[in-house]
């Protein structure tokens, strides 16, 4: 389960097994709701809720650039 402001959405993750940087493990979750991409585009923190007893918190400063900047390469690839 994520909450991002006042949304809750869930989900299955797909978990990622290989070690990310610095120790870190993950996954991910795709998506294909309107809304839950704007939410992590314009809110300023993810609370993610995993099935383990701890809900932890994502900064999500820099996503709507991030966004705008891969919807316009992917935008650059199709023509």
């Amino acid at each position: 389960m994520i909450a991002l402001g006042e949304n809750i959405y869930t989900s299955e993750a797909t978990i990622n097994s290989e070690t990310l940087s610095d120790g870190y493990v993950g996954g991910y979750i795709l998506a294909d709701n309107a809304q839950f991409i704007d939410d992590i585009m314009t809110k300023y923190t993810m609370i993610v809720f995993p099935e383990a007893s701890y809900a932890f918190e994502i900064n999500l400063d820099g996503t709507f650039k991030a966004i705008e900047a891969a919807r316009k390469c992917n935008e650059e690839q199709m023509s």
